[in-house]
């Protein structure tokens, strides 16, 4: 007991914060330059607290409040982001680089490494660099390297003078054209006198707009019928090519592209499944999987009805279908597979949707989708889904009446907190 207080108290103590000063903020930040100019061959942490005027226990907690993590929890993530950057360098070896960030064991550098981003230096330079030698006359090399999911660095070398570069679109997309020294010598040339700029531009400006990166907005649509990931193995957001089981996946926009009202057609979508019965053309009835019968299905990953309950379309976001036995993870079910029905939640950008539907036998189904914030912060939202559906049949004495509301809350407690209430 004695030992488990000594522990808690420790940790009260670590984690407890201070209030800083203006100028020891400014010393503080004074010392993390230092750790970056030298970063190779970092001074000892007493050595740098006293280079700033600072005692040792105040510039790690400082260090800790400001930048959230210690002072060579800094280094060692500065070092990381720089080995990153050199290894896009394919003119670099893991040894070169490993020198270069202050690590003299190339062992050490690599689980260092690894253990940061979960690959190893020589496999994500592989994966995240291109590299063309001489591919036009007058250009040495071309690399283009992927720094991270919203930045691509295009580096081109010419042989002896800057080569001429040009940025532009056209009707095949985004075209980064290259012009070599010999082409741009060619270029004929009028002679003309030389004006003096009324305000001369000093050069550290002109190459500080040479240097200064260029900024792209790429806009598009992507493919609504794949689905690259599933929720109902894992009970995660997981990539399916990840999941050990075989897992099909019926977007919404399927279901919006057919109009389909029924799970019972849009299950025809996903092999293996075929419809059993629908109590004389009504929407409830069953479904076979790989041979085994299943009445039921399961929504958001709970078990949802049974084979007399019909299930309405409106508010699915998608239908996942996880073939081969699952019990378990969900208990009682049959050993050719289940279906789990994900509906949708609530948006934090405002959304309105009215549709009209219109068909044989008297068909008619209004519906309308509505979504946003109720709060100006956006921590609680909501999402209601509404549809009326009635129809007659080829059959006598037969037909359709359903009336559909679905309302959703969501309250965002915080980042890593969410509650969702399905009021209905």
């Amino acid at each position: 007991m004695a030992l488990r207080l000594e522990y808690l108290q420790g940790s009260i103590h670590l984690n407890a914060t201070i209030t800083l000063k203006p100028i020891q903020i400014d010393s503080i930040y004074q010392a993390r330059n230092i750790l970056v100019k030298n970063f190779t061959n970092p001074p000892t942490l007493i050595a740098l607290a006293r280079q700033v005027n600072l005692n040792d226990c105040t510039l790690k907690k400082g260090f800790q409040q400001i930048f959230g993590t210690t002072v060579f929890g800094y280094l060692h993530n500065y070092r990381m982001e720089q080995a990153k950057e050199l290894l896009l360098d394919a003119k670099l070896t893991v040894n070169q680089v490993a020198q270069y960030v202050g690590y003299a064991s190339r062992s050490a550098f690599m689980t260092a490494f690894c253990k940061k981003f979960g690959v190893s230096p020589s496999v994500y330079s592989r994966k995240n660099s291109v590299r063309s030698e001489k591919p036009i006359e007058g250009i040495t090399e071309i690399t283009v390297a992927n720094i991270d999911a919203k930045t691509v660095r295009v580096t081109v070398v010419g042989e002896k003078v800057l080569p001429a570069i040009e940025l532009f679109d056209d009707d095949t997309g985004l075209v980064f054209a290259v012009a070599s020294a010999t082409t741009a010598a060619q270029s004929p040339q009028t002679p003309q006198t030389e004006e003096q700029p009324a305000t001369p531009t000093p050069p550290e400006a002109s190459a500080a707009q040479q240097d200064e990166p260029i900024e792209l907005v790429v806009t598009g649509e992507q493919d609504g019928y794949r689905v690259p990931t599933a929720s109902t193995a894992t009970k995660t957001d997981t990539a399916l090519r990840d999941i050990p089981g075989s897992i099909q996946v019926i977007p919404r926009r399927i279901l919006e592209d057919q109009k389909t009202t029924r799970i019972q057609e849009a299950l025809e979508n996903i092999s293996g499944v075929r419809k059993e019965g629908n109590l004389g053309g009504s929407d409830a009835g069953g479904y076979n999987i790989r041979g085994f019968g299943q009445a039921g299905n399961f929504r958001n990953g709970f078990a949802d009805n049974d084979f007399y309950s019909s299930v309405d379309t409106a508010n699915i976001e998608r239908i996942e279908v996880l073939k081969g036995p699952a019990s378990v993870l969900f208990g009682q079910a049959e050993p050719g597979g289940i279906v789990n029905i994900v509906t949708k939640q609530p948006l934090s950008t405002p959304y309105y949707s009215a549709e009209l539907n219109v068909g044989n036998y008297a068909f008619y189904r209004p519906s309308f989708d509505i979504s946003g914030p109720l709060t100006d912060d956006g921590s609680v939202l909501y999402r209601l889904n509404v549809a009326y559906q009635n129809s007659g049949s080829f059959r006598d004495y037969n037909f359709t009446e359903r009336v559909f509301v679905a309302p959703v809350i969501t309250w965002n407690i915080s980042d890593l907190l969410q509650s969702d209430r399905f009021l209905i």
